[in-house]
């Protein structure tokens, strides 16, 4: 696949002799390079976390209100303060790999940080490869009782904080893949949580 500079140029050269024949559209073409889109590092060469990650709990985060989160009964989400650490961001952004012949949603789900209806999108994309096996039974050589169990399986890497879980495309360059083994040291940024309706989430260029 070509990388980015090749890609552009080729668009570009089949491009040209229409819009030097044509000065409006020419013009509009170039105020394109004032888009937001445009005048920010691109997003598959930045570090995205998600506000929402179910991976980031008082267990394993830095709250300033460790029972903020409602993560026990009787508890309500209120407003909170997260510190994010090199080592946090490193472990959210970390590429995850599906074993073959495949593992539950429910398993899937828990390793990228989100809940089962979040994977319905990137399953009616055939991000995945879907099979089912009969439920689980807690007696050896009984059937299992309820709806079959999905499996889900990809061979190739998936991106926790990408668009339908999907990594960067090719002609972006291999950052997606050494991201992870750039973030070094021990600094750390503090963020409020976007579900409280304050600052949302922050991305970096790796």
């Amino acid at each position: 696949m070509q990388n980015l500079p090749q890609h552009i140029l080729t668009h570009f050269l089949a491009a040209w002799p229409a819009l030097r024949d044509n000065p409006l559209e020419l013009a509009a073409r170039l105020q394109r390079r004032r888009r937001a889109l445009l005048t920010r590092p691109p997003r598959a060469w930045c570090v995205a976390l998600r506000a929402g990650d179910t991976r980031m709990t008082a267990l394993n985060t830095i709250l300033d209100d460790c029972h903020a989160m409602g993560e026990r009964p009787g508890e309500q989400h209120r407003p909170h303060t997260v510190t994010i650490t090199v080592p946090l961001v490193r472990r959210l952004i970390a590429p995850v790999t599906i074993h073959p012949p495949g593992e539950p949603a429910a398993d899937v789900a828990a390793r990228l940080g989100c809940g089962y209806d979040s994977l319905r999108k990137p399953i009616a994309a055939g991000v995945f490869q879907v099979h089912h096996i009969p439920p689980f039974s807690r007696r050896p050589g009984s059937p299992g009782r309820g709806k079959p169990v999905p499996l889900l399986y990809r061979d190739s890497p998936l991106d926790p904080t990408g668009e339908l879980f999907l990594p960067p495309a090719g002609f972006w360059g291999g950052a997606f893949s050494t991201v992870t083994g750039r973030w070094h040291g021990r600094r750390a940024w503090r963020g409020r949580c976007r579900r409280c309706g304050n600052a949302g989430a922050r991305r970096r260029r790796a």
